[in-house]
């Protein structure tokens, strides 16, 4: 056979098979439906809900709602002739989002993973009253409601005495889920004050003073001019206002 139509002849076969096979793939993402003979979407979906719903039973999840993800509605499964077996592809802590996978085992065997949502109802800490940049927050300013919970990972207060008396970073609404990043210690030392220094040396306590040369709250690291020498010194900031530095710092 000549060369080009050698050439051809394979074009035309590799054409036959390509359009052999996307009949396939068309009759198995969406070929008609007959009924016993192709798995139920809405089965897939309620085995991925079942699953999830023990994996947040056992994390004492309050669930209120579970929700999945959409299948393509094109997909074709053969039947399962017995019970889906469902497990976690991944291996991660159970979450408020995760992916569940459902299986079968039959002769025809296949495998979907669907994505589930789980929303909970938790107990936290809203604000009962707005309050502006800088306010320190009082028992009355905060009640404990039941709150529904939705993304991983979301940090928020169960207890009033975790926020009383911290200071708000920025203007917050009322009916506002407090978080973490909403407060702060309040400023007790700010930049200019003159501050008592603290030194601990060898059992003993040498005090001095300092200027601030910032603002801080109680735990911070802040660095201070020493009065006596003018030498800069470094400490944490303490409950009553004064700095402890590290030793072998020189205060005189």
């Amino acid at each position: 056979m000549p060369r080009n139509k050698q050439v051809r002849f394979i074009k035309v076969r590799i054409l036959t098979w390509f359009l052999a096979l996307t009949a396939c793939l068309g009759t198995w993402l969406a070929g008609p439906v007959v009924a016993g003979t192709t798995q139920s979407l809405d089965s897939i979906k309620q085995a991925a809900i079942d699953h999830a719903r023990m994996l947040a039973h056992r994390q004492s999840m309050n669930v209120i709602a579970i929700e999945t993800g959409r299948l393509d509605t094109r997909l074709r499964l053969s039947s399962c002739d017995q019970a889906l077996e469902t497990f976690s592809p991944f291996d991660t802590t159970f979450s408020h989002r995760t992916t569940i996978g459902v299986r079968c085992n039959s002769d025809k065997p296949w495998t979907v993973y669907v994505p589930v949502t789980v929303a909970s109802e938790v107990e936290a800490l809203v604000l009962t009253r707005a309050v502006g940049r800088g306010d320190i927050l009082r028992r009355s300013d905060v009640s404990v409601r039941k709150q529904r919970q939705n993304k991983s990972g979301m940090a928020f207060f169960q207890e009033p005495d975790m926020v009383i008396g911290k200071q708000a970073k920025r203007f917050i609404q009322a009916g506002t889920v407090l978080t973490p990043a909403m407060i702060a210690e309040p400023i007790i030392v700010k930049r200019g004050d003159t501050v008592p220094i603290v030194a601990s040396l060898r059992g003993l306590n040498v005090t001095s003073s300092g200027e601030a040369l910032a603002s801080a709250a109680a735990g911070d690291i802040i660095r201070l001019k020493n009065g006596r020498s003018g030498r800069t010194v470094e400490g944490r900031v303490q409950a009553d206002g004064s700095v402890a530095i590290r030793t072998g710092q020189n205060l005189k």
